[in-house]
């Protein structure tokens, strides 16, 4: 994959999360926390474009375990970081119910699904 139709593909999938957030604003219990989806858009936005960028470095190491060690490191880091940002979130606004975890449910399987047809498309060049 090359970096023009990767860019391309994360312009279309931030473009469509960004409505799907954007929308949200007429969900009167979602309209609360719409600073935190753009947060999320945000934060997986970067997220997948590091991925991206670690997993090219990581295709044409010497060491074959080096694309997993990533895969697998990068796993671990977004549940940490995502983790944090609900826990700062929570603990800064104090919302009241459960809504707020809804932008996050969504946008994470969004970019995960993009993240991991990315990643795999990558793994192929690499055999």
């Amino acid at each position: 994959m090359n970096d023009k139709k990767f860019y391309t593909q994360l312009s279309l999938v931030t473009l469509a999360s960004a409505l799907l957030v954007a929308g949200s604003y007429f969900i009167e219990s979602m309209a609360l926390y719409m600073s935190l989806g753009w947060v999320y858009l945000i934060f997986f936005t970067l997220f997948v474009g590091l991925s991206y960028i670690l997993g090219k470095k990581a295709i044409t190491s010497t060491n074959k375990n080096d694309y997993t060690r990533m895969v697998l490191g990068l796993i671990f880091f977004k549940i940490l970081l995502c983790i944090a940002i609900m826990v700062i979130y929570d603990s800064i606004y104090q919302p009241q119910g459960s809504h707020h975890i809804i932008y996050f449910i969504v946008l994470y399987i969004l970019y995960s699904i993009f993240e991991y047809k990315i990643l795999s498309q990558l793994s192929y060049q690499k055999s």
